[in-house]
């Protein structure tokens, strides 16, 4: 995942990504805890903007 973001910051100048975290049949739940990994794991290796 984190290849993957940093190809597209690499290939689209720096614009920000733009996810779907809650798939078809995916509970509110589910979706909460798929944005906290995202948020924890894969944000915090990038660098903070503002």
């Amino acid at each position: 995942m984190i290849g993957q973001i940093r190809a597209c910051v690499d290939a689209f100048g720096g614009m920000e990504p733009s996810m779907q975290i809650n798939f078809g049949g995916s509970t509110d739940q589910e979706a909460f805890r798929t944005l906290e990994l995202f948020a924890s794991d894969v944000m915090s290796k990038f660098k903070s903007v503002g």
